[in-house]
């Protein structure tokens, strides 16, 4: 049960221990399942929790686990979209199938469609928007990206994925996020989500 959040929250912290102005994330030490099968535990690192830090800090933060490279110790030592399990955005399954290695803007195109939001359009089942996202908009969705090539490729970042208030706080001074659907994606993928459910 807890296995995508434990490996998220690693992955995050991996990313994250960058100098004075980093997230801080919960360090995980242990999780499972019990052996008869009636439940699931996950021990991490107790923060003292507080209400949000400042948004400049929080931004910055966030840049710099954004721009992390993608590496074996964070769980893509291939530089793919995507991420080591499956995991959940609340109670929603996410699927986290791997991108070929050295994926860019045409791997993420292909992951977000068919990933993200065909995947959420499935579980919907709404045979409207389903054949309006399959038949206009999912053939044209390359048309947002037309200018990400070359230099300016997209290339994978580690994202938090479900990033909203109740999912920020602050520890020991510093930004603070936690219960993560995390993937490797298009780091203005984060805030697409955010602002989605509200920052505020």
């Amino acid at each position: 049960m807890f296995l995508g959040e434990a490996l998220g929250l690693q992955a995050m912290y991996e990313c994250s221990q960058q100098g004075e102005d980093s997230l801080r994330i919960p360090k995980v030490y242990h999780y499972g399942d019990y052996s008869e099968g009636k439940g699931s535990l996950i021990i991490m690192e107790y923060l003292n929790l507080a209400g949000r830090s400042d948004d400049l800090a929080l931004g910055k933060a966030m840049a710099k686990m954004h721009l992390a490279p993608a590496t074996e110790k964070a769980g893509n030592p291939d530089k793919a979209f995507g991420f080591p399990v499956d995991n959940t955005i609340g109670g929603t399954p996410q699927p986290n199938p791997w991108t070929k290695p050295n994926s860019g803007t045409q791997e993420w195109i292909e992951f977000f469609r068919d990933h993200r939001i065909g995947h959420q359009l499935n579980l919907a089942g709404d045979s409207y928007c389903s054949n309006l996202w399959e038949n206009d908009i999912a053939p044209r969705l390359h048309l947002l990206f037309e200018d990400l090539h070359g230099e300016k490729e997209i290339k994978p970042s580690l994202l938090h994925g479900d990033l909203w208030s109740g999912n920020i706080g602050s520890a020991d001074g510093k930004p603070s996020i936690f219960d993560p659907a995390t993937y490797f994606g298009h780091h203005e993928a984060e805030w697409g989500v955010s602002f989605t459910l509200c920052l505020s």
